[in-house]
């Protein structure tokens, strides 16, 4: 993950892209799975202290939202819709 946030953004200025939309998009949907995913690190200790009391269905809802943002990017990165 380090490599891409490191990567990213030369690659888009060396191919002269970051003036179109779809990097800024995509770069707001890659800020979203690492935002979820900081959300998320602190769940297991919230269960080792059996402190979490959000229902089984939150987390069946919440296992989809990295699927859907991953999808959004690779549909970006393959289509440059815009």
């Amino acid at each position: 993950m380090a490599a891409v946030w490191l990567t990213e953004p030369w690659l888009a200025c060396r191919l002269e892209s970051w003036l179109s939309p779809w990097p800024h998009a995509k770069t707001a949907l890659a800020f979203g799975v690492l935002a979820f995913d900081s959300d998320l690190a602190v769940s297991p200790a919230m269960f080792a202290k059996d402190g979490d009391r959000r229902p089984a269905r939150f987390y069946r809802v919440v296992n989809e939202v990295p699927t859907v943002l991953m999808i959004g990017i690779v549909v970006l990165v393959a289509f440059k819709p815009f």
